[in-house]
């Protein structure tokens, strides 16, 4: 019986010193800097401002895109930003801001805002003539659609 209680109290001291180490560890990482919160990773937000299209992190981090200008919207499709910041055309950039190629607008087509479409088609909406134009990626005019 004396073994049982010493085998119980070696357990329960085990058991004890256990859980100490792993709350002690819990504790540092918690108190620790942590290296990789304080980095970027991927960005959570791409908008834009009077400055230009900044990228802003889940950490609160915001990094400006040097030299991109948007006009009044912007899109974001399979790692490709559009931007328009001109109403005759949109320019495409990768998401860490490299330039990748114009997509001029079909004359005629005027639009307030757009939409990338999965496709890589873009949808340039006239909410005051109430349609929508349909272009393809290389900026030929496919066809417009009236909404009223």
């Amino acid at each position: 019986m004396g073994y049982r209680i010493l085998a119980f109290t070696y357990r329960g001291s085990a058991a004890l010193l256990a859980a100490t180490c792993v709350l002690a560890a819990v504790m540092i990482a918690l108190n620790a800097p942590s290296v990789s919160a304080d980095l970027p990773s991927s960005a959570q937000l791409f908008t834009s401002t009077d400055s230009g299209v900044v990228r802003v992190f889940a950490n609160g981090t915001v990094q400006p895109l040097t030299g991109i200008s948007s006009g009044y919207s912007l899109e974001l499709l399979d790692c490709k930003l559009y931007v328009n910041p001109s109403f005759n055309r949109l320019k495409v950039y990768t998401t860490d801001g490299a330039y990748v190629k114009n997509i001029s607008v079909p004359s005629g087509v005027q639009y307030l805002t757009f939409v990338v479409l999965p496709d890589e088609r873009i949808a340039f909406l006239d909410n005051a003539g109430d349609r929508a134009f349909f272009v393809s990626p290389s900026g030929a005019l496919l066809t417009t659609v009236n909404l009223t």
